[in-house]
């Protein structure tokens, strides 16, 4: 009875959410020992985002052994891996995934400015347009619309870029993370009035 009632449910919350109204991009963060312990479930995770035209998916972990990269292959979509020592990229489809590799966002702020610099005399440099040189130097270009978080800690990760984000706090964790709970996200997402800082 549960079952079905919980299947009657997720068919009203699929058809409440809009879909001129849902976020482009969705980030996740995450620790490697719950990565690999749930990684099926963030496969469907991804599944869950294409099937509502989510173009981006951001995962954020803290870190990652080699031996685990190619598990990333499983995923029909085309995949970045972004570490500190480099970008690895493989596979095709959307929606497009971007794993952040243990970059905090104080270091993606500093690396870029080292880049800046690299190119560029200091005397060359024009305060105004100093945003824009940052951004184009940030490792990661996007901007989430939507954080899901499984604890209620600030993400330390791409913090230049989620000054705007909507964030969502799971009241459980990646493992017991459902489709459910998922929709209640997005729901959650167009209830808000997103201001931009405004």
């Amino acid at each position: 009875m549960r079952k079905l009632i919980e299947k009657i449910y997720v068919k009203k919350l699929e058809k409440s959410l809009r879909k001129e109204n849902l976020p482009k991009s969705v980030m996740v963060v995450t620790d490697f020992a719950s990565l690999r312990r749930n990684f099926e479930k963030f496969l469907q995770f991804v599944d869950w985002c294409r099937k509502f035209s989510v173009e981006n998916v951001v995962i954020c972990v803290d870190s990652m052994d080699n031996d685990f990269v190619n598990n990333f292959s499983k995923l029909e979509a085309e995949v970045e891996l972004i570490g500190k020592n480099g970008v690895k990229k493989f596979g095709k489809g959307l929606p497009k995934v971007f794993v952040n590799v243990g970059i905090t966002g104080k270091e993606e702020i500093l690396l870029a400015v080292k880049e800046i610099l690299k190119k560029k005399d200091l005397s060359e440099i024009d305060l105004n347009s100093i945003e824009k040189m940052i951004e184009e130097n940030l490792r990661f270009k996007i901007q989430p619309d939507l954080i899901i978080k499984a604890d209620d800690s600030v993400p330390e990760f791409l913090i230049w870029q989620i000054v705007y984000s909507e964030l969502y706090f799971l009241d459980a964790d990646w493992e017991s993370f459902r489709y459910i709970d998922f929709l209640r996200c997005l729901r959650d997402y167009q209830r808000r009035e997103r201001r931009y800082g405004r």
